[in-house]
Protein backbone atom coordinates (compact mmCIF):
# COMPACT_ATOMS: atom_id res chain seq x y z
CA UNK A 1 0.00 0.00 0.00
CA UNK A 2 1.07 3.59 -0.62
CA UNK A 3 2.26 5.46 2.45
CA UNK A 4 1.21 8.96 3.52
CA UNK A 5 4.11 11.01 4.87
CA UNK A 6 4.00 14.23 6.92
CA UNK A 7 6.84 16.74 7.13
CA UNK A 8 7.58 19.87 9.11
CA UNK A 9 8.57 23.20 7.58
CA UNK A 10 9.88 23.13 4.01
CA UNK A 11 11.64 26.39 3.06
CA UNK A 12 13.59 26.15 -0.21
CA UNK A 13 15.30 29.43 0.62
CA UNK A 14 18.86 30.69 1.04
CA UNK A 15 21.49 28.56 -0.67
CA UNK A 16 18.83 26.06 -1.77
CA UNK A 17 17.57 28.70 -4.22
CA UNK A 18 20.76 28.07 -6.19
CA UNK A 19 20.62 24.27 -6.06
CA UNK A 20 20.76 22.48 -9.37
CA UNK A 21 18.37 19.64 -10.06
CA UNK A 22 21.20 17.22 -9.26
CA UNK A 23 21.77 18.96 -5.90
CA UNK A 24 18.08 18.69 -5.07
CA UNK A 25 17.98 15.00 -6.01
CA UNK A 26 21.05 14.25 -3.87
CA UNK A 27 20.32 16.40 -0.81
CA UNK A 28 16.58 17.01 -0.55
CA UNK A 29 14.90 13.77 -1.57
CA UNK A 30 12.48 12.90 1.22
CA UNK A 31 10.98 10.17 -0.95
CA UNK A 32 14.11 8.02 -0.82
CA UNK A 33 13.90 7.91 2.99
CA UNK A 34 10.20 7.08 3.04
CA UNK A 35 9.82 4.25 0.51
CA UNK A 36 8.40 6.67 -2.03
CA UNK A 37 5.69 7.83 0.35
CA UNK A 38 3.30 10.59 -0.70
CA UNK A 39 4.20 13.66 1.35
CA UNK A 40 1.95 16.32 2.82
CA UNK A 41 4.11 19.38 3.42
CA UNK A 42 4.03 22.90 4.79
CA UNK A 43 5.63 25.04 2.07
CA UNK A 44 7.02 28.27 3.50
CA UNK A 45 9.14 30.19 0.97
CA UNK A 46 7.20 31.59 -2.02
CA UNK A 47 8.72 31.64 -5.49
CA UNK A 48 10.16 35.02 -6.50
CA UNK A 49 12.95 36.40 -8.68
CA UNK A 50 16.23 37.20 -6.93
CA UNK A 51 15.71 40.93 -7.49
CA UNK A 52 12.04 40.87 -6.46
CA UNK A 53 10.98 43.45 -3.88
CA UNK A 54 8.94 42.49 -0.83
CA UNK A 55 6.56 44.86 0.94
CA UNK A 56 7.31 43.13 4.22
CA UNK A 57 9.24 45.54 6.43
CA UNK A 58 9.69 43.57 9.65
CA UNK A 59 11.09 40.11 10.25
CA UNK A 60 12.72 37.56 8.00
CA UNK A 61 11.74 37.42 4.33
CA UNK A 62 11.91 34.00 2.65
CA UNK A 63 12.20 33.35 -1.08
CA UNK A 64 12.59 30.31 -3.29
CA UNK A 65 13.70 30.23 -6.90
CA UNK A 66 11.59 28.72 -9.65
CA UNK A 67 14.29 26.15 -10.42
CA UNK A 68 14.63 25.06 -6.77
CA UNK A 69 10.89 24.63 -6.41
CA UNK A 70 10.49 22.64 -9.60
CA UNK A 71 13.50 20.43 -8.80
CA UNK A 72 12.13 19.66 -5.34
CA UNK A 73 8.72 18.75 -6.73
CA UNK A 74 10.29 16.54 -9.41
CA UNK A 75 12.30 14.53 -6.90
CA UNK A 76 9.66 14.24 -4.18
CA UNK A 77 6.22 12.69 -4.36
CA UNK A 78 3.91 15.36 -2.96
CA UNK A 79 0.27 14.51 -2.20
CA UNK A 80 -0.83 17.95 -0.99
CA UNK A 81 0.55 21.26 0.27
CA UNK A 82 -0.50 23.73 2.95
CA UNK A 83 0.51 27.35 2.40
CA UNK A 84 -0.98 28.53 5.70
CA UNK A 85 2.13 29.92 7.38
CA UNK A 86 3.78 33.22 8.24
CA UNK A 87 5.92 33.44 5.06
CA UNK A 88 3.70 32.39 2.12
CA UNK A 89 2.76 35.98 1.35
CA UNK A 90 6.27 37.48 1.85
CA UNK A 91 6.41 38.48 -1.84
CA UNK A 92 2.79 39.52 -2.18
CA UNK A 93 0.59 38.73 -5.16
CA UNK A 94 3.37 37.81 -7.60
CA UNK A 95 5.02 35.45 -5.13
CA UNK A 96 1.90 33.51 -4.15
CA UNK A 97 0.63 33.51 -7.75
CA UNK A 98 3.86 31.97 -9.05
CA UNK A 99 3.93 29.42 -6.22
CA UNK A 100 0.35 28.32 -6.86
CA UNK A 101 1.00 28.21 -10.60
CA UNK A 102 3.85 25.76 -10.10
CA UNK A 103 1.82 23.56 -7.74
CA UNK A 104 -1.05 23.53 -10.24
CA UNK A 105 1.31 22.59 -13.07
CA UNK A 106 2.30 19.50 -11.02
CA UNK A 107 -1.38 18.81 -10.21
CA UNK A 108 -0.67 19.15 -6.48
CA UNK A 109 -3.70 20.16 -4.36
CA UNK A 110 -3.04 23.06 -1.98
CA UNK A 111 -4.79 25.10 0.69
CA UNK A 112 -4.23 27.85 3.23
CA UNK A 113 -3.23 30.94 1.22
CA UNK A 114 -3.75 32.54 -2.17
CA UNK A 115 -5.36 35.30 -4.19
CA UNK A 116 -8.76 33.65 -4.57
CA UNK A 117 -11.16 32.58 -1.82
CA UNK A 118 -11.16 29.06 -3.24
CA UNK A 119 -7.46 28.81 -2.36
CA UNK A 120 -8.51 28.64 1.31
CA UNK A 121 -10.82 25.68 0.84
CA UNK A 122 -9.67 22.21 1.97
CA UNK A 123 -7.31 20.43 -0.41
CA UNK A 124 -9.10 17.26 -1.49
CA UNK A 125 -7.10 14.32 -2.81
CA UNK A 126 -7.25 10.57 -3.04
CA UNK A 127 -4.71 7.86 -2.25
CA UNK A 128 -5.81 4.53 -3.67
CA UNK A 129 -9.43 4.20 -2.49
CA UNK A 130 -9.25 6.63 0.43
CA UNK A 131 -10.29 10.28 0.13
CA UNK A 132 -8.46 12.92 2.18
CA UNK A 133 -9.23 16.52 3.11
CA UNK A 134 -6.32 18.74 4.17
CA UNK A 135 -7.15 21.88 6.18
CA UNK A 136 -4.38 24.42 6.79
CA UNK A 137 -4.29 27.32 9.28
CA UNK A 138 -1.67 29.72 10.65
CA UNK A 139 -1.91 31.12 14.18
CA UNK A 140 -1.69 34.94 14.49
CA UNK A 141 1.00 34.59 17.20
CA UNK A 142 3.44 33.51 14.46
CA UNK A 143 3.12 37.04 13.00
CA UNK A 144 2.03 36.05 9.49
CA UNK A 145 2.59 38.65 6.78
CA UNK A 146 -0.67 39.80 5.23
CA UNK A 147 -1.22 41.94 2.16
CA UNK A 148 -4.40 43.60 0.96
CA UNK A 149 -6.22 41.59 -1.69
CA UNK A 150 -4.64 38.29 -0.66
CA UNK A 151 -6.15 35.56 1.51
CA UNK A 152 -4.68 33.56 4.37
CA UNK A 153 -6.34 30.97 6.59
CA UNK A 154 -5.80 32.57 9.99
CA UNK A 155 -6.36 30.34 13.02
CA UNK A 156 -9.77 30.66 14.70
CA UNK A 157 -10.78 27.72 16.84
CA UNK A 158 -14.52 27.79 16.14
CA UNK A 159 -13.92 28.24 12.42
CA UNK A 160 -11.59 25.22 12.36
CA UNK A 161 -14.14 23.11 14.23
CA UNK A 162 -16.80 24.02 11.69
CA UNK A 163 -14.43 23.26 8.76
CA UNK A 164 -13.57 19.86 10.23
CA UNK A 165 -17.24 18.97 10.52
CA UNK A 166 -17.97 20.12 6.98
CA UNK A 167 -14.96 18.23 5.62
CA UNK A 168 -16.27 14.96 7.04
CA UNK A 169 -18.86 15.14 4.28
CA UNK A 170 -16.17 15.50 1.60
CA UNK A 171 -13.59 12.87 2.52
CA UNK A 172 -12.91 9.64 4.41
CA UNK A 173 -10.05 11.20 6.38
CA UNK A 174 -9.65 14.78 7.64
CA UNK A 175 -6.20 16.25 8.37
CA UNK A 176 -5.76 19.53 10.24
CA UNK A 177 -2.38 21.18 9.56
CA UNK A 178 -1.49 23.99 11.98
CA UNK A 179 1.32 26.53 11.88
CA UNK A 180 1.54 27.42 15.56
CA UNK A 181 3.55 27.27 18.78
CA UNK A 182 6.50 28.97 20.41
CA UNK A 183 9.75 29.32 18.45
CA UNK A 184 12.53 26.93 19.53
CA UNK A 185 10.50 25.37 22.35
CA UNK A 186 10.35 21.59 22.68
CA UNK A 187 6.97 21.76 24.39
CA UNK A 188 3.49 22.66 23.14
CA UNK A 189 1.56 25.26 25.11
CA UNK A 190 -1.48 24.24 27.22
CA UNK A 191 -3.94 25.94 24.85
CA UNK A 192 -2.50 23.97 21.91
CA UNK A 193 -3.17 20.68 23.66
CA UNK A 194 -6.71 21.75 24.53
CA UNK A 195 -7.47 22.89 20.97
CA UNK A 196 -5.92 19.81 19.34
CA UNK A 197 -8.15 17.58 21.49
CA UNK A 198 -11.19 19.64 20.48
CA UNK A 199 -10.33 19.24 16.77
CA UNK A 200 -10.11 15.47 17.18
CA UNK A 201 -13.44 15.47 19.01
CA UNK A 202 -14.93 17.47 16.12
CA UNK A 203 -13.96 14.72 13.68
CA UNK A 204 -10.32 15.27 12.62
CA UNK A 205 -8.38 12.05 12.03
CA UNK A 206 -5.01 13.70 12.55
CA UNK A 207 -3.59 17.03 13.76
CA UNK A 208 -0.11 17.95 12.55
CA UNK A 209 1.82 21.04 13.60
CA UNK A 210 4.91 23.02 12.63
CA UNK A 211 6.56 26.44 13.10
CA UNK A 212 8.64 26.10 16.32
CA UNK A 213 11.58 24.81 14.18
CA UNK A 214 12.25 22.05 16.71
CA UNK A 215 10.53 18.72 17.25
CA UNK A 216 7.95 18.38 20.00
CA UNK A 217 6.39 15.25 21.51
CA UNK A 218 3.26 13.71 20.06
CA UNK A 219 0.31 11.94 21.63
CA UNK A 220 -2.58 9.67 20.72
CA UNK A 221 -5.97 11.06 21.68
CA UNK A 222 -9.13 9.01 21.16
CA UNK A 223 -7.21 6.79 18.76
CA UNK A 224 -5.90 9.69 16.62
CA UNK A 225 -2.36 11.09 16.45
CA UNK A 226 -1.52 14.68 17.35
CA UNK A 227 1.91 15.92 16.23
CA UNK A 228 2.50 19.28 17.89
CA UNK A 229 5.63 20.01 15.85
CA UNK A 230 7.56 17.90 13.35
CA UNK A 231 10.41 20.45 13.31
CA UNK A 232 12.07 22.03 10.29
CA UNK A 233 12.55 19.32 7.68
CA UNK A 234 14.23 21.58 5.09
CA UNK A 235 15.17 25.17 5.87
CA UNK A 236 17.76 26.85 3.68
CA UNK A 237 21.12 27.89 5.09
CA UNK A 238 22.23 31.35 4.01
CA UNK A 239 25.30 33.55 3.66
CA UNK A 240 25.80 36.49 6.00
CA UNK A 241 28.94 38.62 5.62
CA UNK A 242 30.35 35.94 3.29
CA UNK A 243 29.94 33.17 5.85
CA UNK A 244 27.47 30.29 5.84
CA UNK A 245 24.84 30.71 8.53
CA UNK A 246 21.68 28.91 9.63
CA UNK A 247 19.09 28.66 12.33
CA UNK A 248 20.35 27.08 15.61
CA UNK A 249 21.70 23.56 15.31
CA UNK A 250 18.81 22.15 17.35
CA UNK A 251 16.49 23.10 14.48
CA UNK A 252 18.32 20.71 12.18
CA UNK A 253 16.50 17.66 13.54
CA UNK A 254 13.05 16.57 12.48
CA UNK A 255 11.04 13.40 12.02
CA UNK A 256 8.48 12.20 9.51
CA UNK A 257 5.69 9.74 10.32
CA UNK A 258 4.71 7.25 7.62
CA UNK A 259 1.11 6.01 7.62
CA UNK A 260 -0.54 3.31 5.55
CA UNK A 261 -3.78 4.53 7.14
CA UNK A 262 -4.29 7.36 9.64
CA UNK A 263 -6.02 4.93 11.99
CA UNK A 264 -3.00 2.63 12.13
CA UNK A 265 0.36 3.03 13.86
CA UNK A 266 2.93 4.92 11.78
CA UNK A 267 6.60 4.23 11.21
CA UNK A 268 8.89 7.10 12.24
CA UNK A 269 11.93 8.27 10.30
CA UNK A 270 14.22 10.66 12.23
CA UNK A 271 16.00 13.10 9.91
CA UNK A 272 18.89 15.49 10.29
CA UNK A 273 19.85 18.35 8.00
CA UNK A 274 23.61 18.61 7.66
CA UNK A 275 25.50 21.82 7.02
CA UNK A 276 24.68 22.84 3.46
CA UNK A 277 21.15 21.41 3.64
CA UNK A 278 21.71 17.73 3.04
CA UNK A 279 19.10 15.43 4.58
CA UNK A 280 20.25 12.21 6.23
CA UNK A 281 18.51 9.60 8.36
CA UNK A 282 19.43 9.57 12.06
CA UNK A 283 19.20 6.78 14.58
CA UNK A 284 16.92 7.08 17.58
CA UNK A 285 13.59 5.94 18.92
CA UNK A 286 11.09 8.75 18.39
CA UNK A 287 8.38 6.97 20.38
CA UNK A 288 10.51 6.62 23.51
CA UNK A 289 11.73 10.20 23.17
CA UNK A 290 8.16 11.44 22.87
CA UNK A 291 6.97 9.51 25.94
CA UNK A 292 9.82 10.98 27.97
CA UNK A 293 9.15 14.52 26.74
CA UNK A 294 5.41 14.23 27.39
CA UNK A 295 6.19 13.42 31.03
CA UNK A 296 8.37 16.53 31.25
CA UNK A 297 5.65 18.55 29.58
CA UNK A 298 3.05 17.51 32.14
CA UNK A 299 5.44 18.35 34.99
CA UNK A 300 6.16 21.71 33.34
CA UNK A 301 2.48 22.56 33.13
CA UNK A 302 1.88 21.58 36.76
CA UNK A 303 4.91 23.20 38.36
CA UNK A 304 5.40 26.93 37.90
CA UNK A 305 9.03 26.88 39.08
CA UNK A 306 9.97 24.07 36.69
CA UNK A 307 8.20 25.92 33.86
CA UNK A 308 10.25 29.06 34.53
CA UNK A 309 13.50 27.03 34.61
CA UNK A 310 12.73 25.25 31.33
CA UNK A 311 11.66 28.47 29.62
CA UNK A 312 14.89 30.17 30.75
CA UNK A 313 16.94 27.24 29.44
CA UNK A 314 15.22 27.30 26.04
CA UNK A 315 15.46 31.07 25.67
CA UNK A 316 18.97 31.75 26.96
CA UNK A 317 21.02 28.66 27.86
CA UNK A 318 20.31 26.90 24.56
CA UNK A 319 21.18 30.07 22.66
CA UNK A 320 24.54 30.42 24.44
CA UNK A 321 25.27 26.72 23.97
CA UNK A 322 24.56 27.03 20.25
CA UNK A 323 26.96 29.95 19.94
CA UNK A 324 29.68 27.95 21.69
CA UNK A 325 29.19 24.56 20.03
CA UNK A 326 27.21 25.27 16.88
CA UNK A 327 28.97 24.34 13.67
CA UNK A 328 27.83 27.59 12.05
CA UNK A 329 28.78 30.23 14.59
CA UNK A 330 31.29 28.74 17.01
CA UNK A 331 33.50 31.66 18.17
CA UNK A 332 36.19 29.30 19.43
CA UNK A 333 36.53 27.77 15.99
CA UNK A 334 36.77 31.30 14.60
CA UNK A 335 39.39 32.27 17.18
CA UNK A 336 41.65 29.32 16.40
CA UNK A 337 40.95 29.01 12.70
CA UNK A 338 43.84 28.92 10.25
CA UNK A 339 42.98 32.41 9.03
CA UNK A 340 42.86 33.81 12.59
CA UNK A 341 46.21 32.25 13.48
CA UNK A 342 47.79 33.63 10.31
CA UNK A 343 46.50 37.10 11.16
CA UNK A 344 47.85 36.77 14.70
CA UNK A 345 51.21 35.75 13.26
CA UNK A 346 51.29 38.78 10.96
CA UNK A 347 50.49 41.07 13.88
CA UNK A 348 53.24 39.56 16.02
CA UNK A 349 55.78 39.83 13.19
CA UNK A 350 54.75 43.41 12.62
CA UNK A 351 55.29 44.25 16.30
CA UNK A 352 58.69 42.58 16.33
CA UNK A 353 59.76 44.67 13.33
CA UNK A 354 58.64 47.85 15.05
CA UNK A 355 60.92 47.08 17.93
Amino acid sequence: MKKIVFTGDIALSGIISNFSEADSAEKLSISKFTDGGLAIINLEAPVAEEDAISNKRNGVVLRSSLNAMESFLIHNRIAAVTLANNHSLDYGFEGIKETISILDSFNIPHTGAGYLKEHLEPAIFKVEDTGYALLGYVHPDTNPFLEEGLSLNVYERERIIDSVRQSRKLADRVIVSLHWGRDYSKFPLPWQIEDAHIFIEAGADLVVGHHPHVIQPFEIYRGSYIFYSLGSTVFGDFYLRNRLRALPVKTKRSFVPLFTDLKEEPVFVPLRELKGNKLVVESGDIRKWSVRMMKWMRLKHRCRILSVIIDFKEKWVDKIWDVITGYYRNPFKDLFSREALKNAGRIMVGKDRMR
